[in-house]
């Protein structure tokens, strides 16, 4: 009967087309399976102490599941290395090592190696991060991104690119069965001992006080380290157990703005007040000052300006954050016009020079380069030297 069944359906051709394709996408898993396996081996044969090419990611062994059918390595704007998500958790966490190992393989033979021949370093040689050294890679999965799409968040942040989708949407049975696959291979590396001792998860996935599967995510999550990115938008008592629990969790705020009107500006939302008092509500209820972390995503023309680098440098006091993370719009990251670059180093540093001068600190994370950095360090002390900042 099932046969009878199989048979009416494939008679109709979007059926088909379907089935066709989930019986490719097996075929390719199970040659990138063999393949990856050989790979593997010739690893073990090169010494863990040479220098090659790679990144902390690749090396601390970063676990990032983007959408809802397939995890991958990374989280930079490219075409970065990535496996389907499998049938079974164990299918899932198999592939990924293998993956991963296929990918520190062609760092250690880059060298001798092709571009035709390199299957998941290829993008990696566009990024930043992407560097040659003597590593020391990690064995088991230390970090867990769940960065999963289609979600939801009440932002309207004028940089996101992000797919949200309405509560409804997020409950159709293909998106259901994604996070499904998504939290079973968790459950597997979990059960067999593939995490660190120490693991982090970070969850990136919208907005998680109003995503449908916060418990279920929270749930995997419990008490161990988190980096739990939110909009401050509301308090959410499960975010606060885990600080509570464990002080090396905080949560991540990309505040973007000094000044009510600009936050109005960048995020859609009139609620700057709220959420500088939902702010104020976790560092009370954490272990540590540490447990608040700031985000400045400088938007060229729109929130570079005193008014705001001075108004959030009062409020990082106010919560006892001492250093802000100074970012950068990612639609401009590998492809900005020199023009745009000139404006943002200059932003930058006027930003550091004001923090600085508060007594705190600022942190260019990744997407600056090292002529950025030096670029950045050279108007920061430009503007002390001159003391047009006074």
């Amino acid at each position: 009967m099932n046969q009878i069944i199989k048979k009416a359906a494939l008679a109709i051709p979007p059926i088909k087309r379907r089935f066709d394709d989930l019986e490719n996408l097996r075929a390719e898993y199970e040659r990138t399976r063999v393949e990856n396996i050989r790979l593997s081996q010739e690893l073990e044969k090169h010494s863990a102490e040479s220098a090659y090419y790679s990144c902390d990611l690749i090396n601390n062994n970063f676990m990032h599941f983007n959408g809802s059918d397939r995890v991958t390595m990374c989280c930079e704007p490219l075409r970065i290395p990535e496996t389907p998500l499998g049938a079974t958790g164990r299918e899932t966490i198999e592939s990924f090592i293998l993956m991963r190992a296929a990918a520190l393989l062609e760092g250690r033979l880059q060298a001798k190696q092709r571009n035709e021949y390199r299957i998941y370093s290829q993008a990696c040689l566009r990024c930043k991060q992407y560097k040659q050294q003597r590593w020391y890679p990690e064995d088991l999965i230390s970090f867990i991104n769940f960065s999963m799409s289609p979600t939801q968040c009440d932002a309207r942040c004028i940089y996101c690119s992000y797919p949200m989708k309405k509560k409804e949407d997020l409950k159709s049975a293909s998106v259901i069965e994604g996070y499904k696959r998504i939290f079973n291979a968790v459950a597997y590396a979990k059960d067999n001992g593939l995490l660190t001792q120490n693991v982090t998860y970070q969850v990136s996935s919208g907005e998680i006080t109003i995503h449908p599967y916060k418990d279920w995510i929270m749930d995997i999550v419990g008490n161990s380290k988190a980096n739990i990115f939110t909009n401050c938008f509301r308090y959410d008592e499960r975010i606060e157990a885990n600080l509570a629990a464990n002080p090396s969790s905080l949560i991540n705020l990309s505040i973007d703005a000094g000044t009510r009107e600009t936050w109005f500006k960048i995020k859609g939302r009139d609620n700057f007040p709220v959420v500088k008092e939902n702010l104020a509500r976790y560092r009370r209820a954490g272990n540590n000052f540490g447990q608040i972390t700031l985000k400045y995503i400088i938007l060229p023309g729109i929130n570079d300006n005193r008014a705001d680098y001075e108004a959030l440098s009062i409020l990082m006091k106010d919560l006892g954050v001492r250093e802000l993370l100074i970012s950068r719009d990612i639609k401009y990251l590998y492809n900005a016009p020199s023009e745009y670059t000139e404006k943002l180093i200059r932003a930058a540093g006027e930003l550091l020079y004001t923090l600085r001068g508060a007594g705190l600190r600022g942190n260019l994370v990744r997407g600056y380069s090292q002529p950025d950095r030096d670029a950045i360090e050279a108007v920061a002390n430009g503007i002390l030297a001159s003391g047009r900042g006074a």
